[in-house]
């Protein structure tokens, strides 16, 4: 019996072979990681679409309250919020990524630092800190997508004038 495989047929199958290996995704804690540094430097820059590039068509926000923003009623409470902040710091902490059948479940817990003036025009310094539950989606044409963003457990500490 001969085993040989023919040149042609071996390298057809070494080069699908090498062409699968180039198309794996990455991690999803990877990726999901790496979104989630994209959003923070999106905040830092104030550049409020870059917090929903890597958000689902019907992502959503979901206050400590309860109440829920759709994207673009959120987009306008950021550009209004921007509008009346100096971000000094931001520090995003992931805690935990748990993804499982293509979906995932992300905790993460962030801690700005930033100026805010408020109606009287009086500026104050404060450091909020805040958890964020997060349900993440992967799919087929973009990868890891964020679906919701729910806040909670919200802490203000105002600061010294810097």
């Amino acid at each position: 019996m001969n085993t040989a495989v023919p040149a042609p047929l071996l390298f057809v199958t070494v080069l699908a072979f090498l062409a699968g290996a180039g198309c794996v995704a990455p991690a999803p804690e990877t990726q999901i990681a790496e979104r989630i540094a994209s959003i923070r430097a999106a905040i830092l820059a104030e550049r409020v679409d870059g917090i929903f590039e890597f958000g689902t068509p019907d992502w959503q926000f979901i206050a400590p309250d309860g109440k829920r923003f759709d994207r673009a009623a959120y987009r306008a409470r950021t550009v209004q919020m921007f509008a009346g902040i100096e971000i000094e710091s931001l520090e995003t902490k992931v805690d935990s990524i748990k993804a499982r059948d293509g979906r995932a479940e992300v905790r993460i817990t962030q801690t700005m630092v930033r100026t805010e003036t408020d109606a009287s025009g009086a500026r104050r310094r404060w450091r909020a800190r805040y958890q964020e539950s997060q349900e993440w989606v992967l799919t087929p044409a973009r990868g890891w997508l964020v679906v919701s963003v729910r806040v909670f457990n919200p802490q203000r500490e105002e600061l010294p004038a810097s």
